[in-house]
């Protein structure tokens, strides 16, 4: 069928895959029911455009280039269950785990997911595992924000998370049973003694949730995106929660991530949502604002936009404008980290307006023609 290898759920290795959707029979299209006739956008992502790893940030760029604006769904989460947060506590050092956010669910049955969440996984070149990792690496697609899910059994003797640096001599064995020495230069998640997790990279094999696992905590976080990708080159293991964390993440979907896996692990796994969720760190980010003038704007980029131009290409862009006269001013969301100083905003707009629509001209220099004296 021409399916890679790479993306096969471990239990179909052998190659015989098992359907179970009932709207399925014998003559249809398998390429369909895989959805291996499904179109896939194709980005060239450069370092400094990290925002538009995740599916959001993808459709806000796509937006901004075709005038349309995307439907980005809210999500409201609804707790089912009793407040978990009365016996359980988690410490976080602000300075390389600015944002750390848990919720617990309970009553998880482990189980495939379903069909249209494998198909995304596997079209975007994720494997598929179980119904609860499965969650958590769609929701990393979704948002852009890696998630962790830990067997809550781990933490039963302790009742704590602690996020801090590796001590001297430590060890771990992570998820793909690779034994590391850490460095006190590794951000960790510990049960309060050792750890369970290298923070941003991969979480350990003590912590993996397997197919008896019935309780699950949900991380979602910052991590210190230097030391992330100094950890995941240190020892040689670089993941997609890495690549993320090293670029930069959306802080504004911290807790959207975190309630967005919680409601998929409701509908898909039958879990159970404890009321409550415990913040170890939460360091706000403003949002930037750059204050510039529509003339500027035009001689760094040598076009003869509008004022109303300006602020129709950066309402594509889905950028907040207030205007004064020749002077604007814009704010940045969170979601576009990469933005600092107003030639950054210039290069939005010309972006937008097309490079090939700004007219070529000489650059105006001082110096004079030569020619004879008058006498």
């Amino acid at each position: 069928l021409g399916f890679s290898d790479s993306v096969v759920p471990p239990k179909y290795a052998n190659g015989i895959w098992l359907f179970h959707d009932p709207d399925l029979k014998p003559g249809d299209s398998v390429f369909e029911a895989l959805g291996m006739d499904d179109y896939v956008l194709d980005f060239d992502i450069t370092p400094n455009r990290a925002d538009t790893s995740s599916m959001e940030g993808a459709a806000y760029e796509v937006g901004a280039l075709i005038d349309q604006k995307p439907k980005i769904e809210e999500v409201v989460l609804k707790e089912d269950g009793a407040d978990w947060t009365g016996d359980f506590t988690a410490t976080a050092d602000e300075k390389i785990a600015p944002k750390y956010y848990l919720r617990k669910v309970t009553g998880v049955k482990i189980a495939e997911s379903p069909l249209w969440l494998q198909t995304r996984l596997w079209n975007a070149g994720i494997r598929p595992i179980n119904n609860v990792v499965d969650a958590t690496n769609y929701i990393m697609l979704l948002t852009g924000q890696p998630m962790h899910a830990y067997d809550a059994k781990l933490f039963e003797g302790t009742k704590k998370i602690e996020v801090r640096l590796a001590k001297a001599g430590e060890k771990l064995q992570l998820l793909n049973e690779k034994e590391i020495d850490l460095d006190p230069q590794d951000i960790v998640i510990t049960d309060g003694q050792q750890p369970v997790g290298l923070a941003g990279v991969m979480g350990g094999l003590n912590s993996e949730v397997t197919e008896d696992t019935s309780d699950v905590i949900l991380e979602a976080a910052v991590f210190d995106p230097a030391l992330t990708r100094k950890a995941a080159l240190r020892h040689d293991n670089r993941t997609d929660a890495s690549a993320l964390f090293e670029k930069g993440v959306n802080w504004d979907n911290t807790q959207k991530a975190l309630d967005a896996c919680a409601l998929l692990l409701r509908a898909d796994a039958g879990a159970t949502v404890l009321a409550g969720e415990i913040k170890a760190s939460d360091q706000d980010k403003e949002p930037v604002v750059i204050t510039t003038t529509a003339s500027r704007t035009n001689k760094i980029l040598g076009t003869d936009l509008s004022m109303d131009e300006i602020v129709k290409i950066l309402g594509k862009l889905n950028f907040g404008v207030a205007v004064n006269g020749d002077e604007y001013t814009v704010t940045v969301p969170n979601r576009r980290w990469d933005i600092f100083i107003d030639s950054d905003i210039f290069e939005e707009v010309g972006r937008i307006y097309g490079y090939d629509n700004i007219k070529s001209t000489h650059p105006a220099t001082g110096e004079l023609t030569g020619g004879y004296a008058a006498d």
